[in-house]
Order: C-alpha cells, then sequence, then structure tokens
C-alpha cells in the first residue's frame, strides 16, 4: 500500500510541478519489475490508481502468479484449468477465495435453490510463520446416496498418515497461545460447474486445545453460515486440524477434517450441507475484515448455541415435570378407588338413613360452628378413638361378666343333674 501511495503523490507532483509522472515509467518496467512484487490486495488497490495501472493490473498472468504463491496447492493442472474457466479467469476465482466468507445472506428464505452440483473440490493450504506446511486438494462427488444421507465429513488425511513439520512442540500454555498467532489455514470450496468459490475458514484458530489424554493438540478453525430452515438459525463450518508428538519433539499433522453442524450440535448429511455450500458460495457475503472477525463471530456463534441449550433443557424439565405429575395422578386414581361417606355410632354400628338424617339436620340447625386450630378437628377425632375404645372396654367386660355367670348358671345345673341321677340310683339300690 506505500507503494500505491507514492503512485499516486508522483502523479499529483507531476501535475503540479512537471516531476516524472507514473504515466512516463515504461510498461515493462512496471508490469515486471513493479506489478509483480505485489500481493493480491495491493494489486487490486493498484489497479484502481490509474487507467494504466488498472490495464496493467488485470493481467491474467499477474493473477495467475499471486493465485498459486498464496496456495500453493492451486499449483496443479487441473486447478489452473479450473482457475482460468472463472468469469475473469484467476481475478475472478481471487476476489471470491481471498476475502473470508464472514456473513450470511440477508434473506436466504428467499433463496432460490439451484441443481446440486456434481462434485465440489476443496484446496487447503496450512502455514506456520508464512512457511508452508501442508497443501492437499480432494475431489468429491455429491450425487450418490452415500453422500447425500450420510453425514457431511471431508477428511484430509488417512487415520495412519502424518505429515512432519518443522514446529516444536509446545511446552507450556504459552506456547499453544503462540502456535495460535502463528498458524493460519485456507480452505476452499470450489464449485467447478457454478465457477464459484469461497475460503471457509476464519484464517486464524478461533480454539487451540490439548488434549488431556493423548497430549494431541487440536487447533479449530470456522466460519458461520445461515442455516437451511430459516434466518434467525445459523450452522458452523468447524475445520480441526489435529497435531501429535512427544516433549522435547517435533509436531505431526495427524488430521484435517471438515464438518458441517447446526446450533444443537448435530452433524448435518451432506445433502443439506451442500445446500448451505452452494448458497454460501452463490450469495454468501465477502469482505476483507479484521483477522479476529472470524473468532468473534464464532464466539457469538458459541453463545447462541449455550443459550440454545439452556431454553431446550427448561423446556425438557417442564416436561418432565408434566410427566411426572401425570404418572403420579394415574397412580392415585389406580390405588384411590373410593370417596365415602358413613355415618356410625360409638358401638361401630352403621345408622341407617333414617337415623343419620335426623342427626344432620339436627347438626346444620344447632351445630355450633367456630374457626379453630387446623389440628382441633383431628384432636376431637382422637378424643372420639378414645372413647370408642374405653366403650368397647367396658362392653366386654360387661359380656365377660355375663358369660362367668352363664357358665357358673351351666356348671350348678350340671352337677345338680348328677347329683340328682345318683341320688336316684341309690334310693333304687336301697329297695
Amino acid at each position: 500500500m506505500q507503494m500505491i501511495c507514492s503512485l499516486r503523490s508522483t502523479t499529483t507532483a507531476g501535475d503540479e510541478g512537471g516531476a516524472t509522472t507514473i504515466s512516463a515509467v515504461n510498461s515493462d518496467v512496471l508490469q515486471t519489475h513493479i506489478l509483480t512484487r505485489l500481493d493480491g490486495p495491493t494489486l487490486a488497490s493498484a489497479s484502481c490508481a490509474s487507467s494504466q495501472l488498472h490495464s496493467l493490473s488485470t493481467q491474467e498472468n499477474l493473477w495467475t502468479d499471486i493465485c498459486r504463491a498464496t496456495w500453493p496447492s492451486m499449483d496443479n493442472p487441473r486447478m489452473r484449468h479450473l482457475i482460468s474457466s472463472f468469469p475473469n479467469g484467476p481475478r475472478s476465482f481471487f476476489s471470491d477465495s481471498f476475502p473470508l466468507l464472514l456473513s450470511p445472506p440477508d434473506h436466504p428464505h428467499h433463496y432460490h435453490r439451484p441443481s446440486p452440483t456434481p462434485e465440489l473440490i476443496f484446496a487447503v493450504d496450512i502455514r506456520y510463520k508464512n512457511a508452508l506446511i501442508f497443501s492437499k486438494t480432494h475431489e468429491t462427488e455429491t450425487l450418490s446416496g452415500w453422500f447425500r444421507c450420510s453425514p457431511f465429513r471431508i477428511d484430509l488425511l488417512d487415520p495412519k498418515d502424518v505429515v512432519p513439520t518443522p514446529i516444536r512442540y509446545p511446552d507450556g500454555e504459552e506456547s499453544c497461545r503462540s502456535l495460535s498467532e502463528d498458524l493460519t489455514l485456507s480452505w476452499i470450496v470450489i464449485d467447478p460447474t457454478g465457477r464459484r468459490a469461497a475460503n471457509l475458514s476464519s484464517w486464524r484458530p478461533v480454539s487451540v486445545q490439548r488434549h488431556w489424554l493423548s497430549g494431541e493438540i487440536q487447533v479449530m478453525y470456522a466460519s458461520i453460515l445461515a442455516g437451511e430452515r430459516k434466518s434467525s438459525e445459523f450452522v458452523q463450518c468447524g475445520i480441526v486440524v489435529t497435531f501429535g508428538g512427544c516433549e522435547g519433539g517435533e509436531l505431526q499433522v495427524r488430521e484435517v477434517s471438515l464438518q458441517v453442524e447446526d446450533l444443537d450440535g448435530t452433524d448435518l448429511t451432506g445433502k443439506d450441507s451442500l445446500v448451505i455450500l452452494q448458497r454460501g458460495l452463490e450469495s454468501g457475503k465477502r469482505r476483507k475484515g479484521r483477522r479476529e472477525e472470524g473468532k468473534e463471530r464464532y464466539e457469538e456463534y458459541v453463545e447462541m448455541k449455550r443459550e440454545r441449550k439452556e431454553r431446550k433443557l427448561k423446556r425438557e424439565e417442564r416436561l418432565d415435570m408434566i410427566c411426572i405429575a401425570f404418572g403420579v395422578s394415574v397412580f392415585a386414581a389406580f390405588w384411590v378407588r373410593e370417596v365415602s361417606l358413613q355415618v356410625e355410632d360409638m358401638d361401630g354400628t352403621d345408622l341407617t338413613g333414617k337415623d343419620s338424617l335426623v342427626i344432620l339436620q339436627r347438626g346444620l340447625e344447632s351445630g355450633k360452628r367456630r374457626k379453630g386450630r387446623r389440628e382441633e378437628g383431628k384432636e376431637r377425632y382422637e378424643e372420639y378413638v378414645e372413647m370408642k375404645r374405653e366403650r368397647k372396654e367396658r362392653k366386654l367386660k360387661r359380656e365377660g361378666r355375663l358369660d362367668m355367670i352363664c357358665i357358673a348358671f351351666g356348671v350348678s345345673v350340671f352337677a345338680a343333674f348328677w347329683v340328682f341321677v345318683l341320688f336316684s340310683e341309690v334310693q333304687i339300690s336301697s329297695k
């Protein structure tokens, strides 16, 4: 950018004081020795300085070299041919792929869903302190039933494959934080049919964690896109890079993967993920934002995810309470089979309707009513039970005495009978 400012200043000075202007510099010098030293954003700014620079800055060979330097994974015949087929060639590819895909479409529910592309191409480049440590392209078909129905996941390395790196194994939290500052990743998804591309990475990691058991370092990048169902829902395109190694040694890349999940933490299928990715490619906003903006959007997404989980737990708790109340009601209804009223006297004899009616009418007309303690009704019932018990004991005693009298009377009659019999036998024998 400093070079562009000096070019603009030179042009102004030439107009005012007759100094050499940019138009006086030979085009071959500009194109060979100046513009070839610029990166993509600076070259795009240079094209706005003057019509001459605009003409020179739009040369396809310049943007082809910039794309190859920015993304070494593009340096193969298939990708070079694909980039050249974009509307404005490599310049269109760069404008699609270099800015971060930070914002979803404004009105995703008005989005016209295109026919699914038959394949997607992924180009991945990982750098550590601007030095390339991993580069690979991956192609996947999207029309098979296996892809459409299975959870969407792209793995760039087989389970047994490892890629050595010059990165020293971090020996503490400070080393992990420095790793998040020095490690950058670019994950470009390309639709070869629609000639569109987008970068799904947040450039810098959104989180760096060390696994407590295995000691592996998991570095995560993410981009947040609009979901499929409604505009208020979002999905996360999460990229995980797993490094293995041991203390004192160097890190090895063991896993580079991409997954798409919704706010509930559910991995989306290939069919749903393809719709979201195609919408991001065609109508997603691209802008050159701050390097931290990707992490800020990820943190907002994590907060929305936490709030959604809390609301879901509250709904489940209320549903659990309703189910428990319903179960208790059914249990009570099963066991409580009768609610009845009877009137009985102190002997435990149920009164007839005639006698019960007389007692109830007397209570209604002349019964005393007063606001007493809550326990007073129970106390009066306990007194009634005590009187009933005493009355029963007295009755049992009376019945016991009557039984004794009856027994004594029976014994007396029995004895008198046998005395009479013996006396009669004595008289008969004496005669």
